[in-house]
């Protein structure tokens, strides 16, 4: 059961992964790169805290529920001009599946989202596929890790008064690198 756990998570990723909008791939590794560049929204940085659990028995599933605070900037200012800010907090619960014998792992989860700032405050959901890297060094574990996030489609009235370049008609995918540092305070 273990092993189809994992199998569904792999495919899941890669799926989700592969499913990158046709205008990046029919652009080629350039357009590809700049697609991820600028994606389809405003881009966003923060820092969060987590806590996580490992669930009884010998596979080391964990469960984990994030809370991240993030703030928009765009280099190019082609999706948020120079003096908007949206910020956005997150909170997000997921599942981490170890894969035996290497420090690889892939998580699941949903994530609810509130933005606010500069535009009217409104909620959305999420939902991350990640793979991460976790060492143990003793009773710390530096991780990092990159996923996707595959957002449903934007109503039209969010990030009103603003115009923000988001689908309104189909789901968003939106490229998520992160690092971090657990520490196990007790066993």
């Amino acid at each position: 059961m273990k092993r189809l756990t994992v199998s569904a998570m792999l495919v899941a990723f890669l799926t989700a992964a592969g499913a990158v909008s046709g205008e990046a791939q029919s652009a080629g590794l350039g357009g590809l790169l700049d697609w991820i560049h600028r994606l389809s929204g405003p881009q966003f940085a923060g820092a969060g805290v987590t806590a996580f659990g490992t669930l009884k028995g010998e596979s080391h599933v964990r469960a984990r529920l994030s809370v991240v605070h993030r703030r928009s900037f765009d280099e190019a200012e082609e999706v948020v001009q120079p003096d908007v800010m949206i910020t956005m907090w997150t909170v997000q619960p997921t599942i981490e599946f170890p894969l035996q014998n290497a420090p690889l792992e892939l998580a699941v989860g949903v994530a609810f989202h509130r933005f606010q700032g500069d535009v009217d405050p409104f909620w959305h959901y999420s939902v991350p596929v990640l793979a991460q890297v976790r060492l143990k060094t003793g009773s710390v574990f530096p991780r990092f890790g990159l996923g996707i996030h595959i957002f449903p489609a934007f109503g039209p009235d969010d990030f009103s008064p603003l115009t923000v370049d988001v689908s309104r008609d189909k789901a968003e995918l939106v490229l998520q690198f992160f690092l971090g540092i657990d520490v196990q305070l007790w066993r």
